[in-house]
C-alpha cells in the first residue's frame, strides 16, 4: 500500500465549500452574528444590472478573523459591481454554525448562500436544506470550466450537485523533531508507506513511554 501518512500530529483538513442554500425570506435573522453592508443606489455598471430592482442576499460562513476579512472583502467588490445588490453578512464559529444554520432551516429562514463542508454536506441535503444546482450549471448561470472534475464531485451527492468548491486544502503533516532525534529515529520523508509509517511510530512509542503518544488519532475524519 502506497497512500502517504502523516505522523505525531495529523490534520485531516476538509475541502471547504460554499454552497447554495434554500431560505425563507430574506430578512437578517435576529440572534445572529451579522455584518449588513449596505451599497447606495447608483447609475454605475449598469450593464450588470440585469432588473434594477434592489436585492438582499444573505450569506453565511464560519472562520476567524483573517476569513471575515477576505469574504468581506470579496463581498464588498461584489457589491461594487452590482449595486443593486446588498449582501447581508453572517458569521460566527464553527462550533456553532451547524446548529445555527439547521435551526434557521427548520424555522424557513436559512441563507440564500452558506459555507458547508463534506463533514455534513449529506444531513444538509437530507434536511432539504441545499438546492441542487446542476440546472443552473447546465444553464450556463455558473461556470464550471475551470475546475478540476474532483472538486466538482466533491460538491454531488447521489451523482447531484449540491456545492461548489470555495478552495480546498491537503493533509498536513506535523512532526516534532526533538522527539525524532531523542528517539533516533528517521524524519518523515514523502513517499512513505502505511506499514514504514506504523513501523515508525512503534519505534518512537519505545522511546516515549509514557511520555506521549507517538501519534494522534485523527481516524475519525
Amino acid at each position: 500500500m502506497t497512500k502517504r501518512k502523516g505522523i505525531v500530529v495529523l490534520f485531516a483538513l476538509l475541502m471547504v465549500f460554499l454552497a447554495a442554500c434554500s431560505g425563507g425570506n430574506t430578512s437578517s435573522n435576529p440572534g445572529t452574528d451579522t455584518q449588513s453592508n449596505n451599497s447606495s443606489d447608483t447609475e454605475t455598471n449598469k450593464s450588470d444590472d440585469q432588473s434594477g430592482a434592489s436585492v438582499e442576499l444573505r450569506v453565511a460562513w464560519w472562520g476567524g478573523q483573517a476569513r471575515h476579512d477576505m469574504m468581506n472583502a470579496l463581498f464588498d467588490k461584489f457589491e461594487e459591481k452590482f449595486p443593486h445588490i446588498t449582501v447581508v453578512r453572517e458569521f460566527g464559529t464553527e462550533n456553532q454554525f451547524v446548529e445555527k444554520v439547521t435551526t434557521q432551516a427548520a424555522g424557513g429562514n436559512a441563507p440564500d448562500v452558506v459555507q458547508t463542508s463534506s463533514f455534513f454536506l449529506n444531513d444538509f441535503v437530507a434536511r432539504n436544506i441545499h438546492m441542487e444546482l446542476d440546472a443552473l450549471v447546465d444553464s450556463g448561470d455558473i461556470d464550471l470550466s475551470d475546475f478540476i472534475v474532483h472538486d466538482v464531485d466533491g460538491g454531488k451527492v447521489d451523482d447531484k450537485l449540491y456545492m461548489i468548491s470555495l478552495g480546498h486544502n491537503i493533509t498536513g503533516i506535523i512532526h516534532n523533531t526533538e522527539m525524532f532525534n531523542k528517539a533516533g529515529v528517521p524524519l518523515p520523508q514523502n513517499g512513505w508507506t502505511w506499514d514504514e509509517y506504523i513501523q515508525t511510530l512503534k519505534d518512537l512509542q519505545k522511546s516515549l513511554g509514557s511520555e506521549a503518544w507517538a501519534s494522534e488519532d485523527e481516524g475519525g475524519t
